[in-house]
């Protein structure tokens, strides 16, 4: 019973807090979602990276992904989201509690040769970003950052 009352009043915040994301004419102000992931200073046959976009601009709303391997682009896409998507991609990120996060700047202390990944999350004037290393997935504290990384990863563009 309580759960259900927790998820009631998680969907109750995300649906007014996405009515605050849209200006009086019913258009969604700017809102960015960036994941960026590099596999660091590695040689350049076993390079990688991802980037993935998704925002709202006064053209309409939009994902977008891109995927190196070797230097080469290997997956290159944007498409066009609907409203429904669009709200139903945000709402999964309140409940996933990407709220909580503040926004952090790169560590000053950094390991040579190792690729800092960031997530940051654009919601008009409000700013939320986060780094973190590929191997620190697994540890516990890091498992609220894991989910929200891993429901990003998994949007299907």
């Amino acid at each position: 019973m309580l759960s259900l009352l927790l998820q009631v009043s998680i969907q109750a915040e995300s649906k007014s807090d996405l009515l605050r994301l849209k200006n009086s004419t019913g258009f969604w102000k700017p809102i960015q979602i960036t994941l960026i992931e590099t596999s660091g200073s590695v040689s350049p046959e076993n390079r990688s990276s991802l980037l993935i976009q998704i925002e709202s601009t006064k053209y309409g709303l939009f994902a977008y992904r891109k995927e190196t391997r070797a230097d080469e682009v290997t997956f290159h896409k944007k498409k066009r989201l609907t409203e429904k998507r669009f709200e139903e991609i945000l709402s999964k990120l309140y409940e996933l509690g990407f709220k909580s996060f503040p926004y952090e700047s790169l560590p000053k202390t950094q390991m040579l040769g190792v690729s800092y990944n960031s997530v940051e999350l654009i919601l008009d004037a409000e700013k939320h970003h986060f780094f973190y290393l590929h191997q620190d997935l697994g540890k516990k504290n890091m498992k609220s950052k894991k989910a929200i990384i891993e429901y990003i990863r998994g949007i299907k563009i």
